[in-house]
């Protein structure tokens, strides 16, 4: 009787576990055809939106005169029939949605180049120096 009282409670469990996103957790784009995609929009870059999909593993570009709405989850509408909405461009949280800040890199990431760098170079010389000088990686 106790193996069935555990078994049940495991399964009680694991049917009680909602990880479901709904769709209020995703930025909605929706095209001129009428088709409703859901994922997490990026930016936009000359006329192309970045939107990931929630099954897509990288962001793809849509151009903007093929979407009618892009909703943010919090109800922003940037995209309203192929025109971006008016943005305070001197606000910093509203520029990040159209425009993509250069970024820096960190220190961490220099110092990940430069031994990277350091390794290939050690790497080429110890190869070329071990071969006697015929270690070539032309054609």
């Amino acid at each position: 009787m106790t193996k069935h009282l555990t078994l049940l409670l495991f399964i009680g469990l694991a049917w009680g576990q909602d990880n479901l996103k709904k769709e209020s957790d995703f930025d909605k784009l929706v095209s001129k055809s009428g088709t409703i995609y859901l994922g997490e929009y990026s930016r936009i870059d000359n006329s192309v939106v970045y939107f990931k999909t929630t099954n897509a593993m990288a962001s793809q570009g849509v151009p903007l005169n093929k979407i009618q709405i892009l909703q943010l989850k919090d109800g922003t509408t940037i995209i309203n029939d192929s025109e971006i909405n008016k943005i305070d461009l001197d606000n910093i949280e509203d520029r990040k949605l159209i425009f993509t800040e250069s970024k820096k890199l960190t220190l961490e990431q220099k110092v990940l180049l430069l031994g990277a760098s350091v390794a290939i170079v050690t790497l080429y010389l110890y190869l070329n120096f071990s071969f006697g000088g015929d270690f070539y990686f032309g054609p």
